[in-house]
C-alpha cells in the first residue's frame, strides 16, 4: 500500500514505585546518596535471601517459558526501599527481546514480555469488548499483586485503536471511594488475544489513610472556599482566524487556591510538611555545561563575489508601489538622529548602526516598523541598545537598553515617578486606559547577599473596570534612576460591550452549581520511602464567563464535552438495521460522522463523508481522491453531492493503492451482471468486490449508478477493515 500508518504504541509510565512523585515534587538524594543506590550484577550477601523471596514471588506469579532459559538479575536501592530487577533471554533469540520484572518492596512493579514491541502492521478489531479487556486486566494485576485487589479502579474511557496492537488499560488506587492521587499504572493487552504484554506502576507501600467517613459535607466546604478565594473579572480577546473577526469576552478567574484538609476544612499542612522534608544540604549544585563556542562561519571576501548587474529590468505596477511606500519611511542616519533626542533610550552619537531592519508591523501606525541596534564596543565603553519604532514616524514602539547596570538600592518611589512618566512619555494617546500595579510600589527586599537594583513597572489596560488580559504597559527603571526597556500591548477594534457582568456571589453559585470541590488523598513518600498521606478537599482550575455564568475555556466559549469512547453506541434508530453491530463497533473505533442521537441509516452519504470515515481509518494519513475523476463513466458527481456505489468501489481501490491497475483496459470480468465488461468502472468495481469491500445483490446485480445509503458505506468500511486490505 502506498501509504505507511505508524502504529502507536501506548507510552509506557515512567515512574517507578521506588520512587513516588506528588504534585511535580520528589525528594531525590544528592550525588553521596546516589552513589549509595547500589546496582550490582548479583545481590549482597546480606541481600541473598530477600532477592529469592523477590523471585520466588515472580515465579509464583509469571509464567516463564522454559526456552527463557537465560537469566540475570540486578539489585537497587533509593531511599531505602530495595527493588530487584529480573531477566530472562531466549538464547535462539537474536532479536533480544525478554521478560523483564521488577519487585520493589512488596510488589511487583513492572513487567514486560517479549511481545511488548512487537507491533503488527495490520489493522483489525479487537476481539474483546472493552469491559473484558479492563476485567482481563485486572484480574491480572491480582494475580502478581494480591494486596491491591479491593483498591484499584480501571480507567473506564479506553480507547481501541484501529492501527496498533495494544489496548492500554489505565488503573488508578482508591482508598474507600476516595481516590489515591499519584498511585496509578497502566497494563498493556494484546487486542486480539487478550495477553498481557506489559506493566508499569507506582504506588506507595504501607501507606495509611484517614477514614473519608466524617468529611466536611460540599455545601460547608464550598462556603469556606467562597469566604477566602478571590475572583476576578478579565477581558478575554480571541480572533476567529477563518472570518479575521476579533471578540471580547468577559471571563471570571480565581487569583488564588487553597487544599483543605476535608475533616476540619482548615488548610492542609501537606506542603508544608514536604518542604519540612526536604534536606537542602542533600542537593548538589552541579550546575550546567554551557555549550562549546561555535566555529565561525567561512565569510567570502568581497573580491570574491561576482557582480551581477540588472539591465533592462522593468516594474510591474505592485512592485512600484511597494517601493514608493518604502521611500516614505526613515533612513538609519535620520532614525539615530532621532533617537539621540529621545528622553529615555540613551543613543549617542558615538553609538554605531549596528543592524537596522524594516519590515512590516501590525504595531506601528504606518504597517512598518524599525528594528535597530545600537552598538558600541571598545576599550572605554560598552553598550548594547535594541530600538523597536514606527518606520515612517519614528514613534517608538520598545526598547531595551543592555548597557545601563546600577549597584546602589533602588528607590521605588523615586523610579515608580519616573516609570509613569516615561508611559505616559511613550504612550500617552493610549495611557488613559491604563492602572498601575499596585506592586509598583511595594517595598524593595533587600537580604544581606541580595539588594534590589531595578524593577519592571506595569501597568494594565481597564475597560468598563474590568482588566483587558494581555493589554500591558512594562517600564524598566534601575537605581539610577534611567529607563532600561519599555513595551507595551494594546489590542485595536474590538467591541467591548457594556461590561455587565454577575456578581462575585451569584458568579461562586453559578459555580458551585456546576462544579464540586474534589475529595482526595494526596501526598508524598520520603527518604525512608515513608508515605505520609492526607484527605484533602481542593477546587479544580476553573473560568467562568462573567455574563452567562457557564463554565468556560479562556477566551469565554462554552467547555466542550470531551468525546469519550463509550462501549455503548449512541444511535436510537439502529433497531431495524441489519449492519447495527457493525455500525456499534466502527463507532467505538472512533470512526463515526457524527454523536447525535439519529444516525438515518437510510439516508444517502456524500463523498465528503465517506472520505471523512476513510481518513478516521488511516489515523489522519488518507488522501482525499481526486473528485473530479470520477467523471470517468459521464458522471457528474462531487465530493458534496450523493455517492453512487461504482464511485465507492472507486474510492476503496484508491486507497488501497491499486487505481492504476484499476485503470487497465481489457483484463476484467465484471462479477456483476448489471456491470458491463467495458465499463470505466469495471477494475475499480472488481477490485473492490475481490477485496470483500463492496458486494451484490443476491440476483447477482451491482446496480452501479444506485446511491450509496450510511448503513451500507459502514458495512463496507467495516469488511474493508475486517478483510485486511486496507493495510
Amino acid at each position: 500500500m502506498r501509504k505507511q500508518i505508524a502504529l502507536l504504541a501506548a507510552a509506557a509510565i515512567a515512574v517507578n514505585a521506588s520512587a513516588p512523585v506528588c504534585f511535580a515534587k520528589t525528594i531525590t538524594p544528592n550525588a553521596t546518596a546516589a552513589a549509595s543506590s547500589k546496582s550490582t550484577a548479583t545481590a549482597d550477601t546480606e541481600d541473598r535471601s530477600d532477592m529469592e523471596k523477590a523471585l520466588a514471588t515472580v515465579k509464583s506469579r509469571i509464567t516463564i517459558p522454559e526456552e527463557y532459559s537465560k537469566f540475570s538479575c540486578t539489585t537497587g536501592e533509593s531511599n531505602g526501599l530495595k527493588n530487584y530487577n529480573f531477566t530472562w533471554e531466549n538464547p535462539d533469540d537474536i532479536s533480544g527481546n525478554s521478560y523483564y520484572v521488577t519487585v520493589t518492596g512488596d510488589l511487583i512493579t513492572s513487567y514486560t514480555s517479549p511481545d511488548r514491541y512487537n507491533y503488527g502492521q495490520k489493522r483489525g478489531f479487537a476481539k474483546m469488548s472493552k469491559k473484558a479487556f479492563a476485567n482481563k486486566a485486572l484480574s491480572w494485576l491480582y494475580t502478581v499483586n494480591p494486596s491491591m485487589k479491593g483498591y484499584t479502579v480501571a480507567d473506564d474511557d479506553i480507547r481501541l485503536r484501529l492501527d496498533s496492537d495494544i489496548v492500554s488499560i489505565s488503573f488508578s488506587r482508591k482508598y474507600g471511594s476516595v481516590e489515591v492521587r499519584n498511585n496509578s499504572g497502566r497494563i498493556y493487552l494484546n487486542k486480539y488475544t487478550g495477553d498481557v504484554l506489559g506493566m508499569d506502576m507506582n504506588w506507595w507501600q504501607n501507606a495509611k489513610f484517614d477514614s473519608s467517613a466524617d468529611v466536611l459535607t460540599q455545601e460547608a466546604i464550598k462556603e469556606i472556599y467562597a469566604k477566602e478565594v478571590t475572583i476576578k473579572p478579565w477581558y478575554r480577546i480571541s480572533t476567529d482566524y477563518e472570518t479575521n473577526k476579533t471578540t471580547a469576552s468577559i471571563v471570571y478567574e480565581p487569583q488564588n487556591s487553597f487544599i483543605y484538609n476535608a475533616s476540619t476544612g482548615e488548610h492542609s499542612t501537606m506542603n508544608d510538611d514536604y518542604l519540612a522534608a526536604l534536606d537542602t544540604d542533600k542537593y548538589s549544585d552541579s550546575g550546567y555545561d554551557m555549550p562549546a563556542e561555535e566555529e565561525a562561519l567561512d565569510v567570502m571576501e568581497e573580491d570574491d563575489i561576482e557582480a551581477t548587474p540588472a539591465t533592462g529590468v522593468k516594474f510591474t505596477d505592485e512592485e512600484k508601489k511597494k517601493l514608493a511606500d518604502m521611500s516614505k519611511m526613515l533612513t538609519s542616519d535620520k532614525f539615530k538622529e532621532l533617537m539621540m533626542k529621545d528622553k529615555y533610550i540613551g543613543v549617542t552619537k558615538s553609538h554605531l548602526v549596528n543592524d537596522f531592519n524594516i519590515d512590516y508591523s501590525e504595531e506601528a501606525p504606518s504597517g512598518f516598523a524599525i528594528s535597530c541596534r545600537f552598538y558600541i564596543n571598545n576599550k572605554k565603553e560598552y553598550s548594547e541598545i535594541y530600538v523597536t519604532a514606527d518606520a515612517e514616524s519614528g514613534k517608538v514602539i520598545s526598547f531595551n537598553n543592555y548597557t545601563l547596570n546600577s549597584k546602589q538600592a533602588l528607590d521605588v518611589k523615586k523610579a515608580n515617578s519616573i516609570a509613569e512618566e516615561a508611559a505616559k512619555y511613550y504612550y500617552g494617546d493610549i495611557f488613559g486606559e491604563y492602572k498601575a500595579d499596585p506592586e509598583n510600589t511595594a517595598p524593595a527586599v533587600k537580604t544581606e547577599n541580595y539588594t534590589v537594583t531595578s524593577r519592571s513597572f506595569k501597568f494594565y489596560r481597564y475597560v468598563n473596570n474590568i482588566q483587558v488580559s494581555g493589554d500591558s504597559i512594562y517600564v524598566t527603571v534601575n537605581s539610577d534612576g534611567r529607563v532600561t526597556s519599555i513595551s507595551s500591548n494594546y489590542t485595536k477594534d474590538v467591541d467591548f460591550g457594556d461590561g455587565k457582568i454577575v456578581n462575585k456571589q451569584k458568579a461562586l453559585e453559578l459555580l458551585f452549581g456546576q462544579q464540586d470541590m474534589s475529595l482526595y488523598y494526596d501526598g508524598f513518600t520520603d527518604y525512608k520511602s515513608v508515605p505520609h498521606t492526607y484527605l484533602i478537599y481542593s477546587m479544580d482550575s476553573w473560568k467562568l464567563n462573567a455574563r452567562t455564568g457557564k463554565l468556560c475555556d479562556n477566551n469565554g466559549k462554552p467547555l466542550e464535552k470531551a468525546a469519550s469512547q463509550g462501549e455503548t453506541c449512541p444511535y436510537t434508530d439502529l433497531d431495524n438495521s441489519r449492519y447495527k453491530s457493525e455500525i456499534a463497533t466502527l463507532y467505538n473505533y472512533g470512526i463515526k460522522i457524527h454523536d447525535n442521537e439519529k444516525f438515518s441509516p437510510n439516508s444517502k452519504i456524500t463523498a465528503d463523508e465517506v472520505n471523512a470515515l476513510l481518513s478516521l481509518i488511516n489515523a489522519g494519513y488518507y488522501e482525499d481522491p481526486v473528485v473530479e475523476e470520477y467523471a470517468a463513466n459521464g458522471s457528474e458527481s462531487t465530493s458534496a453531492k450523493y455517492l453512487t456505489r461504482k464511485e465507492l468501489a472507486r474510492l476503496f481501490v484508491k486507497d488501497m493503492g491499486a487505481d492504476r491497475y484499476a485503470k487497465m483496459k481489457n483484463i476484467f470480468k465484471s462479477p456483476f451482471k448489471d456491470v458491463s465488461d467495458s465499463s470505466a468502472y469495471v477494475g475499480y468495481i472488481s477490485i473492490a468486490w475481490a477485496a470483500g469491500a463492496v458486494d451484490g445483490s443476491k440476483n447477482g446485480n451491482f446496480d452501479p449508478d444506485g446511491y450509496v445509503t450510511r448503513e451500507y458505506a459502514y458495512h463496507c468500511i467495516y469488511n474493508y477493515i475486517l478483510n485486511g486490505l486496507d493495510s
